[in-house]
């Protein structure tokens, strides 16, 4: 997947997204979208920061990872953001396109 192969991220940071992603609601939605959104939907009120280090995502990740997807998607910084509105948006990549084409994280576009 694009996050296992990023350079922005060292091989802790990579396993501690893995854990997190594994147990988040997108793996049920693969399998249960409704029940995926409803677990989703009782996130409102709790930022992807938290969210995320709540079961050991490092800052790290967030900084070099998380922060430019969300800026990316037009979002503001995942302090801010609830955990709701960027896993909604995830679980509708991992649904219904190719979930790891993030192209973003290959870097910057080479020009030549």
């Amino acid at each position: 997947t694009a996050f296992a192969k990023t350079e922005q991220l060292g091989l802790a940071d990579k396993f501690h997204n893995a854990v997190r992603l594994g147990t988040s609601p997108i793996v049920r939605a693969l399998f249960d979208f409704d029940g995926g959104m409803d677990m989703v939907r009782e996130l409102d009120d709790i930022t992807f920061s938290e969210w995320f280090t709540q079961l050991g995502g490092a800052r790290g990740s967030l900084d070099r990872m998380w922060d430019p997807i969300a800026y990316a998607l037009g979002f503001i910084d995942c302090d801010h953001i609830s955990a709701r509105a960027m896993l909604t948006i995830f679980m509708l990549f991992a649904i219904r396109t190719e979930a790891s084409v993030l192209r973003m994280l290959d870097g910057s576009p080479q020009t030549g």
